[in-house]
């Protein structure tokens, strides 16, 4: 069995079929290098619905006219992760027209209300299984929303994927924004769920490229980056916009064989968003992934992110808070971005918790 997996897809701007008729072309390079592949997933950032007013307390709403599930068949896309912190901005109505879409449309879906998804090629089986952190604020971090990132269910997921004779694939909505490195909390985790079963990790939600590392038998990505996302405008804080560097223009396909149950080839594949379309990347790509996986790989025993982190495409240094003026908090004062921040701490709390308890099984480990 080939997988191929995609980092962030946001179907919006000159990725909207609605506002672009050509947006079929900007995929043709990559689609038929992603047509090799038995399964192709990835992670459905934006809400594929009709609804333009939300009350969902967020600085940044995320929508996609549902139209643009033909970009997802048109790319060979067979399964979507809807777990991460956009997926409920429109609310409920807006999440169950993006599952009605994809199901009429025999896209399959994985990520919330405990969903899990198997899927088979012959003898070989894989259990795909989506997680959203808390540390990336989610919206509905409930039952009945996305699957939140907790030991105990992962445990479950492991479990329900052994009693299935099914290689698991975790696909984790989780890390800080543009930064490169993983936080040590969540390397920390992979790698103790590494100690105990073979798997894969399916990272996004930085929108930047991080390392990959093999880790026993478990092949490692803890974030792929943007595969397609446009320049988001606030619907509810004026004049905020969030443009992209080079940085967030680059994406890797990850790419694995599974035979007999187990990661027997992997490759990675850059991409780049050229603007006009999506090309496959280059030398200098790989080494600059290669490079952050090297830092992974020299730090084993315990890994610590860089003190000073930095963005090498960009030149820009992440580490220090922005500078806030007054008329950055009065262009703020609504509402939504009120009760954002609110859950913005309580969601920070909450986080500490779940990776305190964590924290403690890895020492005993590593």
């Amino acid at each position: 069995m080939k997988v191929a997996l995609l980092g962030d897809i946001c179907l919006t701007g000159r990725f909207d079929l609605k506002y672009n008729q050509e947006a079929r072309e900007i995929f043709d390079v990559v689609r038929s290098r992603l047509a090799v592949y038995d399964y192709v997933i990835a992670n459905l950032e934006s809400p594929l619905t009709n609804l333009n007013r939300s009350l969902v307390c967020k600085a940044i709403h995320i929508k996609s006219d549902p139209i643009n599930v033909e970009l997802l068949k048109y790319l060979g896309v067979d399964a979507v992760s809807l777990a991460n912190n956009h997926i409920f901005d429109y609310g409920k109505a807006g999440y169950q027209s993006t599952v009605a879409s994809l199901n009429e449309s025999g896209i399959d879906h994985f990520g919330t209300c405990g969903k899990t998804l198997q899927l088979e090629k012959g003898r070989e089986r894989i259990l795909l299984g989506g997680f959203c952190c808390l540390s990336a604020h989610p919206t509905r971090a409930n039952s009945g929303g996305v699957n939140v990132l907790r030991y105990s269910s992962v445990q479950k997921f492991f479990q329900c994927a052994m009693e299935q004779n099914a290689l698991p694939i975790m696909s984790v909505h989780w890390g800080e924004e543009n930064i490169h490195y993983p936080s040590e909390d969540h390397v920390q985790l992979a790698r103790l769920l590494a100690k105990h079963q073979s798997y894969i990790l399916h990272g996004h939600h930085p929108h930047v490229v991080q390392g990959v590392e093999r880790y026993g038998d478990s092949l490692l990505a803890y974030s792929l980056g943007n595969f397609c996302t446009d320049q988001h405008v606030s619907r509810s804080v004026k004049n905020m916009v969030v443009r992209h560097s080079p940085s967030n223009q680059r994406s890797f396909i990850l790419g694995v064989t599974i035979e007999g149950g187990k990661i027997v080839n992997s490759e990675i594949i850059p991409t780049v968003d050229c603007g006009l379309a999506l090309e496959i990347g280059g030398q200098e790509d790989l080494e600059r992934i290669a490079s952050f996986s090297a830092y992974l790989e020299s730090n084993r025993s315990l890994y610590q992110r860089p003190a000073r982190i930095q963005s090498p495409a960009d030149g820009v240094s992440y580490d220090s808070p922005p500078r806030y003026s007054l008329r950055w908090f009065v262009n703020r004062m609504n509402y939504q971005f009120i009760g954002a921040v609110a859950k913005g701490l309580i969601n920070r709390c909450r986080y500490r918790f779940f990776f305190s308890t964590i924290a403690k099984k890895a020492r005993k480990v590593f």
